[in-house]
């Protein structure tokens, strides 16, 4: 989170727990055959649809309080 509102992820964070947890998946999923690089592909997918969503959100909000008259 920034000033602003939600700003991305802590990708020091998902890898760690990437890597942490990979193996077990790896283990219990084998035909998946999941990598670090695949996954964080995925989660940037993801990350960017939801900040996104929050962003018109947002303006939509905002949008809304003005026309209320609610700056």
């Amino acid at each position: 989170m920034g000033a602003g509102g939600a700003v991305g992820l802590d990708y020091t964070a998902c890898i760690a727990t990437l890597t942490l947890y990979l193996p077990r998946w790896n283990k219990e999923l084998p035909t998946a055959d999941l990598t670090v690089p695949e996954l964080l592909d995925d989660l940037r997918t993801i990350e960017q649809a939801m900040l996104t969503g929050m962003a018109e959100k947002a303006e939509k909000e905002r949008q809304q309080r003005e026309s209320e008259g609610h700056e």
